[in-house]
């Protein structure tokens, strides 16, 4: 038991419920649909690895949910969004606050409009230095707007 003050007991509540859905999400992706049209049997009782996490009914349950009509749509359907996500970013772990922090910093001063451009561009290329597809041409388009306007990017 832990006595957490109430900031900090609804940032762990948060932060755990996240990491219990994360595990759900890695044992659905990494055990169940990797084998329950290859070897099924293998889902009748949880691995060995986590045999002492699980009581055998309660991993029935959540193989038998996971395996579900309505698990499968819902899945379906969060694909389905997932694959209308044009513009993937490659701002690691620190996420796109990070990058803005460190543009701030290098920058020295609050980001404007043409920061902002700047931070896009930097949040959408990846480790080669390079923009996915689509994020090319907006990328494009953004060079030609600052240009146009007669700031400089800070990126090039």
């Amino acid at each position: 038991m832990f006595k957490l003050g109430p900031e900090a007991k609804h940032s762990t509540l948060k932060t755990a419920g996240r990491r219990w859905k994360d595990w759900k999400a890695f044992l659905t992706r990494n055990l169940i649909f990797k084998y329950k049209d290859k070897v099924p049997a293998m889902l009748d009782r949880p691995p060995d690895a986590y045999a002492s996490c699980y009581k055998p009914e309660d991993w029935k349950e959540f193989v038998a949910k996971r395996c579900s009509p309505e698990w499968a749509k819902k899945r379906k359907k969060m694909q389905d969004i997932r694959s209308q996500n044009t513009y993937n970013h490659h701002a690691g772990r620190g996420g796109v606050k990070k990058v803005e922090e460190k543009l701030v910093k290098e920058l020295g001063h609050q980001l404007t409009i043409y920061d902002r451009a700047d931070l896009w561009i930097r949040i959408h290329t990846n480790k080669n230095g390079e923009l996915d597809g689509p994020a090319q041409e907006v990328a494009d388009r953004i060079k030609l707007m600052i240009v146009s306007s007669g700031m400089g990017m800070h990126y090039w």
